[in-house]
């Protein structure tokens, strides 16, 4: 009995070891931010000598006693300035507008094979039978808009998922991550860099997608669109869109975000100025959202957004952001105190892309978590008719006659399970008086593999169209 306890003991000393060398070895390797990073040479001596189950259970506890800085990705002012300098100099829909040529073709003569996450009536029969033009896909305007908003899409978690910036910290978010640095690129090749960790999070957990500023600059002069509504400012990336069209003039939008909110604001600054406005004469006015007192079905009211801030820059351009929520703000409609405006009725476009139920948790722990709609809305049925239809229904009301309804938005997905609400929301907005006039494909990375989605295969998601009776 005796020498079974010491055996146990002498196992347990090896195994506290080992932990100890691999913690020593993660905190010698940090660099400057305290992130390890290791050499080809070194990391391959890792692999070879160490479990990997261990190694990750190890660099857990290291983060989190360690503290190292998340290795954000370094986007400087010449980045951002660069960036929005191509977006708003280039001919971006002649760049990235694949349109129909004849004979129902396309312009460019190539046969194009178009797949979608899910197959929908809306776009597979009748008018939605054919794609009315395809936006080809590009990350090089990113840095326009995550300059300003990188963190906070960093923050952003999922159902299931907790983004980087929130993994970063929670010891067993760490512990159950699946890195990528096994695999035989970095083992045989480039070893661990910081960035590396970035990466390795978008792929084995979460990261919050960001809209591409080219497609909504090429939506925007696809439809010569003026006076554009945004019901979901999200990442800012509709925003730098608009200040990089030189058509658009007036850009009204709501997000119950407090974070986002506050960066929107420097963001219109800095347009500006790019744009050639000298800082004092660039307008800002702080405001407050009088709100209404509306009784909705179950006999609740619609209080959330009630007393809500908002702002307004003035320059070149002119821009209204609310920090609230589509379902209970008609943006631009001239009756509602202190938020209205006269020109109620008169927009010419809806452009956004609105949350996918619970895909996202937008703000998830913070102040405004409460006005979230995923938080607000306990099932899809709730989500779907008090907050996506009745935000389509405010936003008629401050839409002139032929101007557009154009929504980004797919069946949403939980797990496993498949939430239906494209095919509805056709049927929906078509109630309301309005012709749906087709959908157009924003071409995306990724799509099932074995489809061999490249060259002239192309995945995407569907942006819906509709214009006003």
């Amino acid at each position: 009995m005796s020498s079974s306890v010491v055996d146990v003991s002498e196992e347990d000393n090896v195994v506290k070891d080992k932990f100890a060398e691999i913690y020593v070895m993660l905190r010698d390797h940090g660099d400057e931010n305290g992130v390890p990073v290791f050499s080809q040479k070194d990391w391959k001596f890792v692999v070879d000598n160490y479990d990997k189950k261990k190694v990750i259970e190890v660099l857990a506890h290291y983060i989190i006693n360690n503290k190292p800085i998340f290795p954000l990705r370094k986007i400087e002012h010449k980045n951002m300035k660069n960036s929005f300098d191509k977006l708003w100099k280039r001919d971006i829909v002649s760049l990235k507008v694949v349109r129909r040529g004849g004979d129902d073709g396309w312009e460019d003569g190539k046969d194009y094979t178009i797949k979608l996450k899910y197959d929908y009536d809306c776009t597979s029969s009748g008018v939605g039978e054919k794609c009315l033009y395809m936006i080809q896909l590009g990350h090089e305007y990113n840095d326009a808009s995550s300059y300003f908003q990188q963190e906070n899409r960093l923050k952003c978690n999922s159902y299931g998922y907790k983004g980087p910036l929130n993994a970063w910290v929670d010891l067993t978010e760490l512990k159950k991550m699946n890195w990528t640095f096994w695999r035989p690129s970095m083992v045989g090749k480039n070893g661990i860099r910081s960035r590396d960790y970035r990466s390795s999070m978008r792929v084995s957990g979460y990261v919050a997608t960001q809209f591409k500023p080219h497609v909504a600059k090429c939506i925007y002069e696809m439809n010569n669109a003026e006076r554009i509504l945004d019901t979901s400012c999200g990442w800012g990336d509709r925003l730098v869109a608009f200040y990089c069209t030189e058509g658009a003039k007036v850009y009204y939008g709501c997000d119950p975000n407090e974070n986002v909110y506050e960066d929107y604001k420097k963001q219109c600054i800095e347009y500006e100025k790019l744009l050639g406005t000298k800082e004092e004469d660039i307008k800002i006015v702080d405001g407050v959202w009088v709100g209404i007192d509306e009784v909705i079905d179950d006999g609740d009211k619609c209080l959330g957004s009630k007393g809500c801030s908002y702002f307004e820059c003035k320059g070149k351009k002119h821009v209204r952001i609310y920090n609230g929520c589509a379902e209970d703000i008609i943006l631009g409609n001239g009756g509602f105190g202190n938020g209205g405006d006269a020109a109620g009725g008169d927009f010419d476009l809806l452009f956004t892309s609105p949350p996918y139920f619970k895909t996202e948790m937008y703000n998830e722990g913070g102040d405004g978590e409460d006005l979230q709609s995923w938080k607000r809305y306990d099932t899809f049925e709730k989500w779907r008719d008090k907050f996506l239809y009745k935000m389509i229904q405010n936003v008629e009301e401050s839409l002139k006659v032929g101007g557009k309804i154009m929504l980004n938005i797919v069946d949403p997905q939980i797990k496993t399970k498949r939430y239906r609400v494209c095919d509805h929301l056709v049927d929906f907005v078509t109630g309301l008086g309005f012709t749906y006039d087709g959908w157009i494909l924003q071409r995306m990375k990724g799509g099932p593999a074995k489809k061999g989605l490249s060259g002239v295969n192309w995945y995407g998601e569907p942006i819906f169209s509709f214009t006003k009776d």
